[in-house]
């Protein structure tokens, strides 16, 4: 028999064929629709429901977990990155000299100032950071040979008594922006970081801040 569209209905002679909530069955002499039971076809969707979703809820648990593994895996880049600056410093606020010696400024800034004793050989870099803008001086990136010496150097930066120059850690471009939005929501005197770790001052409590949910409970 040909194929052919009656009222809707595919009919193909030598098998069972389902269209819909009805069959038809072929083997009989006349070719007559029976309905297929409701509760079968309805179950039929609750399963298949069912099976979307467990596989949309695998996937999203799945997305989860890849999400807490990229999170952790930054971090970890993160903390290298943090890491291999351990030894360096940013000086802001000293006032830019023309032709200036930078070495010999900072070397003095911190014997005289915060006697500690320092010499050229303990430093492996020391240079303006950009370019002067608005009559601001620019910063500076102290990289020292050794964490001893720049602990030192900034455990006793209150000893310059300077309000206007300030000696920081080199925090990563995250932990620095970490750092200025924890300023932003509390005070400059509240925020400050050690060993490469924001830290909040809130209630006589020490927080440490490491992502931006941290500043949204503060």
């Amino acid at each position: 028999m040909a194929k052919s569209f009656i009222d809707g209905w595919e009919w193909t002679a030598g098998y069972r064929s389902r269209t819909g909530m009805y069959h038809v069955d072929f083997k009989s002499p006349n070719l007559t629709r029976t309905p297929k039971s409701s509760a079968s076809y309805f179950r039929d969707i609750c399963n298949e429901r069912c099976l979307v979703g467990t596989v949309v809820n695998d996937l999203k648990e799945e997305t989860s977990i890849l999400r807490s593994e990229n999170e952790q895996l930054m971090q970890k880049i993160e903390s290298l990155d943090q890491g291999a600056t351990m030894n360096n410093l940013r000086i802001f606020n000293l006032v830019e000299k023309y032709s200036e010696n930078l070495f010999e400024e900072v070397i003095n800034m911190v014997s005289s100032r915060m006697g500690i004793n320092i010499k050229q050989e303990g430093i492996l870099e020391c240079r303006r950071l950009g370019k002067k803008r608005g009559g601001k001086p620019t910063g500076i990136i102290l990289k020292l040979n050794g964490f001893v010496m720049k602990q030192n150097i900034y455990n006793k930066k209150k000893l310059l008594k300077d309000p206007n120059v300030s000696i920081n850690e080199d925090l990563t471009e995250n932990r620095l922006k970490l750092m200025e939005a924890a300023i932003e929501k509390t005070s400059l005197r509240s925020v400050w970081s050690y060993l490469g770790t924001v830290y909040v001052l809130k209630d006589n409590k020490r927080i440490s801040i490491t992502s931006q949910d941290d500043i949204d409970k503060i």
